[in-house]
C-alpha cells in the first residue's frame, strides 16, 4: 500500500527519498508501534498511516515553500 502512495509522487527524487526513508525507518517504527499495540495487524495498519501522513505533510510543505518563490 505505501509503495502505491510513494509511486504517485511527482518527482523521481521525491520517490527515491521516500522509499529510502521508509526502508531506513520501517524497522524502528514497526518495533515501536508493535510494543505499544501488541497486535501485528494493527501495527501494520498504523505504520502505513504514519508513513502516508509523513508523505502528505512533506508534499504540503514542499508545495508551500514553492509558492513563496
Amino acid at each position: 500500500m505505501i509503495m502505491t502512495v510513494i509511486s504517485a509522487l511527482e518527482g523521481e527524487d521525491d520517490k527515491a527519498f521516500m522509499v529510502s526513508l521508509y526502508q531506513d525507518y520501517y524497522g524502528l517504527v514497526r518495533k515501536t508501534v508493535y510494543n505499544i499495540t501488541h497486535d501485528a495487524d494493527n501495527a501494520e495498519d498504523l505504520i502505513n498511516d504514519i508513513f502516508i501522513k509523513l508523505i502528505e505533510e512533506s508534499v504540503r510543505k514542499v508545495k508551500t515553500l514553492g509558492s513563496h518563490k
